[in-house]
């Protein structure tokens, strides 16, 4: 209805489909589809014959990152990173003939790191890091997925911004997060949503409840709740 009364026409898929997490754009009409757990491949070939788009399937298999933009992320026109070790090698060639593809590692996949923004030449990562003591089971993981982040935007001149959404998850306040940090309420909300399909994997991986509790702060509903 929004989209409606601003003078853009909707359609929705007659398949299963995720929506932007599990699709990818990289320049022109070329995307990544992923299909398999969340979405039906069929809505990608829908889309192809409706929308003139050119997408390559790559089909999710870990039941982890089941999303594709757990292991997915375009950098930019040229290059996007890809953790390679999720796909199969007739897909990594369908991909490596319209990109160049920078790997990344199944540990920096799971602790997020493709599920960051680009804003600009800014990659925008979230990692609780700085509240973590060295000894934490955790710490290691993301000081790892930072460093593999620094290194990737070091190459490719672009500027890593680590930050922290626990304000958030204590103020339970969306708006005095956003004002507080001048931030864009469409990339916040964003970055929310992916938030809370991180702390989903953490918590089945870990079998922790601290996970579980993160993701229901992060509910669509308080989301909306918030802002209205």
């Amino acid at each position: 209805k929004f989209f409606n009364q601003m003078g853009y026409k909707t359609t929705i898929s007659p398949y299963k489909w995720e929506g932007e997490a599990d699709i990818k754009y990289l320049y022109d009409n070329v995307y990544i589809g992923g299909y398999g757990i969340r979405s039906d491949i069929k809505t990608y070939k829908w889309m192809e014959e409706n929308f003139d788009m050119n997408i390559i399937k790559v089909k999710m298999v870990d039941e982890y990152m089941y999303h594709l933009d757990c292991s997915i992320f375009p950098l930019n026109p040229d290059k996007t990173m890809v953790c390679t070790e999720l796909y199969d090698t007739l897909e990594l060639k369908q991909i490596e003939k319209h990109t160049e593809i920078v790997d990344i590692d199944v540990e920096d996949s799971m602790y997020g790191m493709a599920n960051s923004v680009r804003l600009g030449n800014m990659i925008l990562c979230a990692s609780n890091i700085s509240e973590l003591k060295k000894s934490h089971e955790y710490y290691e993981g993301e000081k790892h997925k930072i460093e593999s982040l620094e290194k990737i935007c070091a190459n490719e001149g672009m500027e890593p911004v680590i930050f922290n959404l626990s304000e958030y998850m204590k103020s339970g306040n969306i708006e005095y997060v956003i004002n507080k940090f001048n931030l864009n309420i469409g990339d916040f909300i964003k970055v929310a949503k992916e938030a809370s399909e991180i702390s989903k994997k953490l918590s089945i991986i870990y079998e922790d409840d601290t996970f579980e509790d993160i993701n229901k702060i992060f509910d669509n509903n308080l989301i909306q709740k918030t802002m209205s």
